[in-house]
């Protein structure tokens, strides 16, 4: 899966493109991500995703930020259409 955030955090901020992949094999993902197409901003992590209902699902995931050197638990939550 590859995708695109938009975002901004109020008019007076420019708005923030990030680009993020993920790799599905049996229930866990690879994940990599780039903020604002700087690669020195590289993401990477590995998780897993669960379904809840048919279409909502939580992805818990452990990540590990290149630039600032950290390790961060994320726990995301979605839907699938």
């Amino acid at each position: 899966m590859v995708g695109l955030s938009i975002s901004q955090a109020d008019s007076t901020a420019d708005m923030e493109l990030d680009l993020h992949a993920r790799y599905f094999h049996k229930g866990f993902f690879a994940y990599a991500a780039v903020n604002g197409f700087d690669t020195e901003t590289l993401s990477l992590g590995v998780g897993r995703m669960f379904t809840i209902t048919k279409n909502v699902f939580v992805d818990p995931r452990i990540v590990y930020n290149t630039e600032d050197k950290t390790t961060n638990l994320g726990l995301g939550f979605g839907l699938r259409f």
